[in-house]
């Protein structure tokens, strides 16, 4: 698998560039991208985590995604760690919890891109408690970028009330839960074996960042891009 990470690695910008560029053609020409869009949202996904893991160790395959979709069920119910919001269903596929929540199914592995990404950008001699703070101080900051175009444009999920003071409404309790739970999801990891791969973390990563501000970009023509988190 490592030596085909190159080929991963281009195969992922190369799907990165064609997804921004399907949403802006569909967006010009008023074109529904049908299928093409949640498949290149959970290609991108799946290449996205793969390429992650192959540094990672089993720990950390396991318990970010895990800790992720917890936090975000427990959310959903509660409140907390976020705020309060609530997810409308658009983030294809999406399942249907007790009380009428959505939930959508990608969401454990848009959590391990993140998370993995900024745990494999921190400097590895660092020590454990910096790398950390470090990881969730990173993975919290793109959370701002992505706020308004799903929220926004995408309409993936809407906050309640819809009027907080961060980017896409979202309240400050956001960031604070975003730090906590990103904490969390790379302690574990951290503390076990997380090998540093920063050339291909700062790639996914910043493919994924580009793609989300080229997204915003595109909505500000007037038309909802294809999805991809």
């Amino acid at each position: 698998m490592e030596e085909k990470r190159p080929t991963l690695l281009r195969l992922y910008v190369g799907l990165t560039v064609f997804s921004l560029a399907g949403s802006l053609l569909s967006s010009r020409l008023n074109l529904d991208p049908g299928f093409i869009a949640p498949l290149c949202s959970f290609c991108l996904l799946v290449l996205g985590v793969g390429l992650l893991a192959l540094r990672a160790g089993t720990s950390a395959l396991l318990l970010v995604p895990i800790i992720g979709g917890v936090s975000e069920i427990c959310g959903i119910y509660t409140g907390f760690p976020f705020g309060r919001y609530t997810y409308t269903g658009n983030w294809w596929p999406s399942v249907t919890l007790p009380g009428g929540h959505f939930f959508p199914l990608l969401l454990p592995f848009a959590w391990a891109k993140i998370v993995l990404a900024c745990i494999q950008l921190t400097p590895h001699e660092w020590p454990v408690a910096g790398r950390i703070a470090a990881t969730a101080t990173l993975a919290a900051t793109v959370d701002l970028f992505m706020e308004p175009v799903m929220v926004w444009q995408l309409r993936y999920w809407s906050w309640i009330p819809a009027d907080g003071p961060l980017p896409g409404g979202a309240p400050y309790q956001n960031f604070i839960g975003w730090w906590l739970v990103s904490a969390l999801a790379a302690a574990a990891p951290l503390r076990s074996s997380v090998k540093p791969d920063r050339r291909t973390a700062a790639i996914v990563l910043g493919a994924y960042v580009a793609l989300i501000i080229g997204f915003g970009l595109i909505g500000l023509l007037g038309t909802n891009p294809a999805q991809t988190r």
